[in-house]
């Protein structure tokens, strides 16, 4: 009996030690994310606090810009909670209704050329009732220096590090390997319930070297490394873990959409997304005289 009680006993002060050491490592993970940010930057962040919760259990739509979206029909969308990215503003739905909330991302968009310059250019020339997201670290500067997006329209998100069990955007939160988790976070930040996926094809390892998007040619016209056929020169091998780490972002956004109560609907017309439950989403709008 005491020999029992001693292994008991053991077993609980084991459990009690991992606990502690896990939480220990957590506080030091998030005390590292504080560290990232100056004060000036938290005050920055702070704008993004009217946003916790906005669209509270409203019915929202993540579009990323998969070839999928020639296929399905979004002009009814015009009075929903859209989320859009980076080259979106080429499709043509644009002259019908303007999107909520707009997000860049990758770096390659805060180089300073011509290249950006221009497409920069012609996005504010078609889309001027949007909010902007942007990432804080390499967007900040560039957008104040060369007035790339509306600058009271533009917000700004501090990521970096793995994904974890917080999505504060008042705080450092997760690095984004894609724009189109970058998007699906504001959405769930904000609330949204449930969040529909549109044009989340992510195929490009089955189709190398074929058009990524519902447009032709690169996002950024004549910028090296964005375009099809530059991009077919990328290893295959650093291409995996690169979609690798997106499924993770997935992963982790998954869990914290569960926990907060938020449902998550792949409803693009294909693609190999497979973290989400799939979602016809031409039946939301049967009877409705579509």
């Amino acid at each position: 009996m005491q020999k029992l009680l001693i292994t008991h006993a053991l077993k609980f002060g084991i459990k009690l030690f991992k606990s502690a050491a896990s939480n220990l490592h957590m506080l030091a993970k998030k005390l590292d994310r504080i560290a990232l940010i100056t004060p000036a930057e938290r005050n920055i962040l702070k704008r993004n606090a009217q946003f916790r919760d906005k669209h509270k259990d409203k019915r929202a739509f993540v579009i990323v810009n998969g070839p999928s979206l020639k296929q399905q029909n979004i002009d009814m969308l015009e009075n929903e909670i859209t989320f859009v990215v980076s080259g979106f503003f080429r499709h043509e739905v644009v002259k019908k209704w303007q999107p909520t909330y707009y997000s860049i991302l990758d770096k390659n968009f805060f180089v300073d050329n011509e290249h950006t310059d221009f497409f920069f250019k012609q996005l504010n020339e078609v889309i001027k009732d949007s909010i902007f997201f942007i990432p804080l670290f390499r967007g900040w500067t560039a957008n104040q220096n060369r007035k790339l997006l509306p600058l009271q329209n533009t917000y700004y998100i501090a990521t970096a590090g793995d994904g974890n069990s917080e999505l504060d955007m008042t705080e450092v939160v997760q690095s984004f390997h894609m724009v189109s988790a970058f998007a699906l976070a504001q959405a769930i930040y904000m609330g949204c319930s449930p969040i529909y996926l549109l044009g989340f094809d992510h195929d490009y390892l089955a189709n190398r070297g074929v058009d990524q998007h519902f447009y032709t040619g690169g996002t950024i016209p004549g910028m090296a490394g964005t375009t099809v056929t530059l991009a077919e020169r990328i290893p295959y091998d650093t291409e995996i873990k690169a979609y690798l780490k997106l499924w993770k972002n997935y992963r982790s956004l998954a869990r914290i959409a569960k926990k907060r109560g938020i449902k998550i609907y792949n409803a693009t017309k294909g693609g190999y997304l497979d973290v989400f439950d799939r979602f016809d989403f031409e039946s939301l709008f049967k009877g409705n005289g579509n």
